[in-house]
C-alpha cells in the first residue's frame, strides 16, 4: 500500500503482480512459461503450459488446477486473455515497467 500512495501512477494490476510473484513461486513460474511461450507469436496452448508445469510440479490435480487459477488471475489482470474456451491464452498490451524506463532512458 505504501507503494501505491507515494507512486500512485503505478497500475494496481502491477503491483498485485509483483507480490504474486514475490510471494507464490507457483505464479511465477507461471507467468515465466505464458511469457516465454507467447513471446514469438503472441498467444500459446493453455495445454502446453499446463503439461511443462507438470514437469515441474508432477501430475496432479492439484498443479493442474492451479495453473488454472494463475492463468485466471493473469486474465483478470488484463495481462492476457483466454479464447478458445480456454484452450489458448493471448497475451495482451504489453507495458514497459516503470522500472525498465528509469534504466534505459
Amino acid at each position: 500500500m505504501a507503494i501505491h500512495k507515494t507512486h500512485s501512477d503505478i497500475p494496481v494490476a502491477a503491483l498485485c503482480w509483483g507480490m504474486a510473484v514475490a510471494t507464490y513461486p507457483f505464479f511465477g513460474k507461471v507467468a515465466e512459461l505464458v511469457g516465454r511461450l507467447s513471446a514469438i507469436q503472441g498467444d500459446c496452448a493453455s495445454a502446453e503450459v499446463h503439461r511443462r508445469m507438470s514437469e515441474t510440479y508432477g501430475e496432479r490435480e492439484g498443479t493442474r488446477r492451479m495453473t488454472n487459477m494463475v492463468i485466471q488471475s493473469q486474465a483478470s489482470w488484463s495481462a492476457v486473455e483466454r479464447v478458445e474456451k480456454g484452450k489458448r491464452v493471448v497475451r495482451l498490451h504489453q507495458q514497459r515497467s516503470r522500472t525498465t524506463n528509469l534504466r534505459h532512458g
